[in-house]
This record gives structure tokens, C-alpha cells and sequence, in this order.
């Protein structure tokens, strides 16, 4: 199918594209008729094939990234001998079969597709429909498509040993005919309330907090920023006179030089005498 409408495509945009490379040429290389094509249903013409070509143009694109191609008939092996295919009304009845054991479930339209790697895949839409109108399903939603799949799978490989890469299931329609539960449904609006309120708490503090440590930041700009002196930082500066009083009486006492006296010259004089 795939490729009948890849070839249709293809002789369309080939044929319009032709068309209008000629029309192109001829108008221009003969002037006069340029002149006499400058008119209303030439115009209507252009605009109409322009349009399909990009309609087709868009389609043959999708069609060229699109890998799955739909099928009515799947090969379920092949041999020497030759092929063994199944066509897609097998396919839907084996389906229908398949989903009989569990409780109101049915199918709806199922589509096979093959990609290049010869790769089935199965498409299904699914109804959950219950028997009884004051009654309801006994699992979930969820659950029950998990069901069906499972049953799918199995039936296709017990009675044509056809493994499906992937089966995807489309709800379409499911009823509950059962009241809901009022007291659950209030617990859970207090619940969402209460974690909304909560978020917002949150949200208010740290904009609180994110507040006190920009006044923070410009306060200690603002004193750094600041050259001009106080009066009690001039106060407090230390003075040279207060330096020199602070300073320890050790040191400069240290640095004097008292000159030798005379007795202290005999003395040395006599010991390098006797010496």
C-alpha cells in the first residue's frame, strides 16, 4: 500500500513540476505570449497547481519519514516451499477471541503495520463497557488494558506463533456506572489544598529570606562605598606621640651607648700585661 502511494505521489509532483518548467521556458523565450498569459484564469490555474504540488510535496515527505507500512496480510514464516502469510481479518477475529475471558472488554478496529525490518506491530482501539448498568469494573483502567494485552500476546503466539514487536491499545470508551465516594473526594480536595497552601508558605519565606540579604548586600555597599572618615573612626585612629609612649622602655635602653670609664681601661690594660 505503502508503495503504490509512493509512486502515485512521485508521477504527480513529476508531472506538475514538468508543467511548470515548460510554461516557464516558453514564457520566457516568447514574449508575446507571456503578454497573453498575464490573465485571470492563467492566474487561478497557477495558484491551483501550486497548492497540489505542495500538498503532495508534504505527503510524499511524511510518507518517506514514516517507517511503518500498513498491511492486510502478515508473513508468518517462510520456507523453501514458499511463504505462510495471514490476512487481517484472522488477525481481528483471533483478537475478538482472545479478549472474550475477561469481563467487559471488547475490541474495535485493529490495524497490523511492518516496518522495514519486517517488525509487526498491532494496533488496537479497546472499549471497557460494563455488563451490569448499576455495577462497574472491577480493576482499574490500567489494569485491564494490561489484561487485554497480555491475552493478545498469548493468543497470537499459541495459535499462529506470531510475536508482535509492540501492541498498542487505544481507549476509546469506558463507562462506571458505580457513585463515587463523596468523603474521598473531599479528603482529597483538602489534601491538594493543603499542600498548595504549603507551597505558597514556603514560596513566601524564601522571599523573605532572599529580601533581607539584598538590603544586607546594599547596606555593606553603601558603607564600603563611604571614603569619607567619622568622627570616631579619626578618634580612635592612634596617634605618633601614642605609638612612642606605648613603645616598651627595654628597647631603648637597649640602643644607648655609654662610653668605657678610666677604671675600666686600667683594668684591661693590666690583664694584657700579665697575659
Amino acid at each position: 500500500m505503502k508503495k503504490h502511494f509512493d509512486k502515485v505521489v512521485s508521477i504527480a509532483l513529476t508531472a506538475i513540476a514538468l508543467l511548470f518548467v515548460v510554461f516557464l521556458l516558453i514564457m520566457i523565450f516568447d514574449s508575446e505570449f507571456a503578454v497573453d498569459a498575464n490573465n485571470r484564469v492563467v492566474q487561478i490555474l497557477f495558484i491551483v497547481f501550486a497548492s497540489l504540488f505542495g500538498v503532495l510535496a508534504t505527503l510524499s515527505i511524511i510518507s518517506a519519514f514514516n517507517d511503518q507500512e500498513r498491511v492486510n496480510q502478515i508473513l508468518l514464516f517462510k520456507t523453501k516451499y514458499g511463504a505462510k502469510k495471514a490476512s487481517i481479518s484472522v488477525i481481528r477475529k483471533l483478537a475478538k477471541t482472545a479478549v472474550t475471558p475477561i469481563d467487559a472488554v471488547k475490541i474495535g478496529h485493529i490495524h497490523v503495520y511492518v516496518d522495514d525490518n519486517s517488525n509487526a506491530y498491532l494496533r488496537a482501539t479497546v472499549k471497557i463497557v460494563p455488563k451490569k448498568k448499576n455495577g462497574a469494573p472491577e480493576d482499574k483502567a490500567s489494569v485491564i488494558l494490561e489484561k487485554v494485552n497480555a491475552a493478545l500476546q498469548l493468543e497470537f503466539i499459541e495459535v499462529l506463533n506470531l510475536e508482535f514487536k509492540e501492541v498498542e491499545l487505544k481507549l476509546i470508551k469506558t463507562r462506571h456506572y458505580a457513585a463515587p465516594d463523596i468523603e474521598k473526594i473531599n479528603q482529597r480536595a483538602t489534601e491538594q489544598q493543603a499542600l498548595v497552601e504549603a507551597q505558597r508558605e514556603a514560596e513566601k519565606q524564601l522571599e523573605n529570606q532572599f529580601n533581607q540579604y539584598t538590603e544586607t548586600l546594599t547596606a555593606e555597599k553603601t558603607e564600603n562605598a563611604n571614603p569619607n572618615p567619622t568622627a570616631e573612626s579619626i578618634t580612635d585612629t592612634p596617634t605618633l606621640e601614642d605609638n612612642l609612649n606605648t613603645q616598651p622602655t627595654e628597647k631603648a635602653e637597649d640602643w644607648r651607648f655609654e662610653p668605657p670609664t678610666q677604671s675600666d681601661i686600667t683594668e684591661n690594660a693590666e690583664q694584657e700585661v700579665e697575659a
